[in-house]
C-alpha cells in the first residue's frame, strides 16, 4: 500500500513538473484593476495579440462630473494615443514599456491548480492554474488563468 501511495505521489509530482503553459486567446476584453500609490484604478480594455495593440477606457467619477480617457497602445510601433473625452483631443506619446503578451510566458513555472468557489455545488467553481516567474527586468509575478480556455483571471507583479 505504501509503495502504491509513493508511486502515485511521484507520478503526480512528475506530471506537475511537466505541465506546459497554455496559450491565451489572441483577442480579449476585460477589466484591469491596479493599485497605484494607494489609489485604485479600474479600466476596461480590448486586447489584440496579433497586432500588439490594446485599447483602454478609463472613467473617473468625481463629486459632480465624470471624466473619461481612452488610450490606444500600439506596442509594435512604440506609440500611445491618449484621447481626452471632455475636450475630444488626441495626444501622441512614446510608449516605452516592453510588450508583455497577455498570457503565461514560456519560461513560467507551474505552481498548482486551484478551484475558486465550490466543488459541492454544480457549476459553482472555476478551476484555475497558478504560474510564477520573473520578468526580464527581474520583477516577480504570479498568474492565474482558467484551466479551460486559458483566460487570464489575475496577475500580480
Amino acid at each position: 500500500m505504501r509503495l502504491v501511495l509513493g508511486l502515485t505521489a511521484l507520478l503526480c509530482s512528475l506530471t506537475d513538473s511537466l505541465q506546459q503553459p497554455c496559450k491565451s486567446p489572441p483577442y480579449l476584453t476585460g477589466n484591469l484593476i491596479a493599485s497605484l500609490q494607494g489609489e485604485v484604478k479600474i479600466w476596461n480594455y480590448e486586447y489584440n495579440t496579433a497586432l500588439q495593440r490594446m485599447r483602454v477606457h478609463e472613467t473617473e467619477h468625481h463629486t459632480n462630473q465624470t471624466v473619461t480617457h481612452e488610450y490606444l497602445l500600439h506596442f509594435r510601433e512604440g506609440v500611445m494615443y491618449e484621447i481626452d473625452g471632455q475636450t475630444f483631443t488626441c495626444t501622441k506619446k512614446p510608449l516605452r514599456p516592453e510588450y508583455r503578451p497577455i498570457g503565461i510566458p514560456p519560461d513560467a513555472e507551474y505552481v498548482d491548480n486551484y478551484v475558486l468557489g465550490s466543488l459541492s455545488v454544480p457549476k459553482a467553481g472555476m478551476s484555475v492554474q497558478a504560474w510564477a516567474g520573473y520578468t526580464s527586468g527581474g520583477e516577480e509575478y504570479s498568474m492565474f488563468v482558467t484551466e479551460e480556455g486559458c483566460f487570464p483571471h489575475q496577475t500580480i507583479y
